[in-house]
C-alpha cells in the first residue's frame, strides 16, 4: 500500500513539474496579432470602472481590449512612451513611439493590467497604436 502511495506522489511530483516547465517557456502572448476580446471607448471604461471598480477590473482584467480615446498626457521613456487617455486610462506602448500628439484622437489595443484606485488609473499594457 505504501508503494502505492508514494508512487503516485511521485507521478504527480513528475507532471507538476512537466507542467511548470511548460508555463515557464511558453512564449508570452503577442498582442499585436490577438483578436480584441472587446471594444470600447475610453469614456465607458472610465465610467464602468467608476460605478463598480471591482466588477469591472473582474470582467476586463487579462482581456485584449481595443479603447478609443482622446490622448490627454504623454511621457516618454528610453524605450516606452506611456499615453494617458482621457485623463483615466495609462496605455504602455510596446515601444518608444513619436508619432502621437497631444489631444489627438486615437485607438490603442492593449492588455487590460488593472484599475489603481488610488490614482483612479485604468492600466493597459503592451499596447499598439492602431490609427497612428
Amino acid at each position: 500500500m505504501k508503494k502505492k502511495i508514494l508512487g503516485f506522489v511521485a507521478v504527480l511530483v513528475v507532471l507538476s513539474g512537466l507542467y511548470g516547465a511548460y508555463l515557464y517557456t511558453k512564449p508570452p502572448r503577442d498582442i499585436a496579432t490577438s483578436d480584441s476580446e472587446m471594444s470600447v471607448s475610453a469614456e465607458d471604461l472610465i465610467g464602468q470602472f467608476e460605478a463598480d471598480p471591482v466588477q469591472a477590473s473582474q470582467h476586463h482584467r487579462n482581456k485584449v481590449i481595443e479603447i478609443s480615446g482622446k490622448v490627454t498626457e504623454i511621457e516618454h521613456g528610453d524605450t516606452s512612451t506611456i499615453l494617458i487617455l482621457d485623463q483615466g486610462i495609462k496605455c504602455e506602448l510596446h515601444q518608444r513611439s513619436q508619432t502621437v500628439t497631444m489631444g489627438q484622437q486615437i485607438n490603442v489595443k492593449g492588455l487590460l493590467a488593472g484599475y489603481d484606485e488610488m490614482f483612479n488609473e485604468i492600466s493597459l499594457l503592451k499596447c499598439y497604436i492602431l490609427n497612428p
